[in-house]
């Protein structure tokens, strides 16, 4: 086994996508740079990112035709992680159900951590700290 220890920030591909997110996500497509604006906000909430950030969101949003759809990993495939995992999501994450996938991995992955962030959506930071901490810990 070549990974030793797994971090999963707000991971695609654990539960289905939030359908809702993506009528939203047309409805900005719309509007053009304000519609890019609007998106932005939905994602990753108003304020929880740096206008450096936003910016960088933007120009990679210019230059890149993003993914609509990520296909749900079967079970057997998630069960087969004999890794140490660490998911980190946020509770109002729109384009993924974090509790959810909480739940699923719980089933699925013998040696599992999760944090479920209060009050942030799809945009996780500031929790360097958190997955060093785990990184860093012994493996027993």
């Amino acid at each position: 086994q070549r990974v030793k220890k797994l971090v999963l920030l707000c991971s695609a591909g654990i539960t289905p996508q939030r359908i809702s997110f993506l009528w939203r996500v047309v409805k900005f497509a719309l509007f053009g740079h304000n519609g890019a604006d609007g998106s932005i906000r939905l994602i990753y909430k108003d304020g929880v990112l740096p206008q450096e950030a936003i910016d960088y969101i933007k120009l990679i949003s210019a230059h890149f035709n993003p993914v609509l759809y990520v296909p749900v990993l079967p079970d057997k495939t998630l069960s087969a992680i004999a890794a140490p995992a660490l998911f980190i999501g946020g509770d109002e994450d729109v384009l993924l159900d974090s509790a959810k996938s909480i739940v699923r991995l719980k089933k699925l992955l013998p040696r599992f951590e999760s944090v479920l962030l209060p009050g942030v959506g799809h945009a996780v930071t500031g929790q360097a700290e958190r997955v060093i901490a785990f990184l860093q810990k012994e493996l027993s």
